[in-house]
């Protein structure tokens, strides 16, 4: 998963810890909050889609997903991920593997660029789509427009952490805060222009 960061200008949550539903199992050695479904292949519904916006909250984090399939060796991995506005997800691309997103709750824009970091098209889940697929070999990233995002993550598996990613040089790591900073300024100038004036 590409490395996740917070602006400063986002709030922690104060919430207590909720207790974890016992549909789920949490997953300690994912790099962010994750946890998973004690018998792969059911669904979870709006009750526990809310509790992990209150446990993301609660722990100060800006992301937090439940699996759906097994492990991260399946084949076809599938992930509820609730998401804070501010959180920055640089900008990569699967060489082998398609994606798609699916919007849940809340409003999140999909950004693809080009190769030279330039805005070819951003979908905006929750108001303008509902689901979007991203091609092989295309460079995006995802950005919460409400203060909290819940979507549907589908993609192949394995899963093989930054091995999976190639990151380009125009995109700023997690730790260059001035550099993501720039670039996020222009994703939101880019989601101010009206609908006519993006990418189509």
């Amino acid at each position: 998963m590409p490395a996740l960061a917070r602006t400063p200008a986002v709030a922690a949550g104060p919430a207590a810890a909720p207790e974890v539903p016992a549909c789920l199992r949490p997953d300690p050695a994912a790099a962010s909050l994750s946890f998973a479904l004690r018998d792969p292949g059911g669904g979870v519904g709006p009750e526990t889609i809310d509790w992990l916006k209150r446990t993301a909250a609660a722990a100060d984090a800006d992301s937090a997903r439940i699996c759906l399939h097994g492990d991260r060796h399946d084949a076809f991995h599938q992930m509820i991920i609730v998401q804070r506005r501010g959180i920055y997800c640089r900008p990569h691309k699967h060489l082998r593997k398609a994606e798609a997103h699916q919007i849940i709750d809340g409003e999140l824009a999909t950004i693809v660029f080009d190769d030279d970091g330039g805005v070819a098209d951003i979908a905006r889940l929750g108001r303008d789509h509902l689901i979007y697929r991203i091609e092989v070999g295309n460079y995006h990233m995802v950005y919460p427009v409400s203060e909290w995002c819940v979507y549907h993550e589908t993609k192949p598996g394995p899963f093989l952490a930054d091995r999976d990613a190639v990151y380009p040089d125009w995109a700023p790591p997690a730790d260059d805060t001035a550099g993501r900073r720039r670039l996020l300024r222009a994703v939101e100038r880019h989601l101010r222009r009206p609908p006519d004036a993006r990418p189509a």
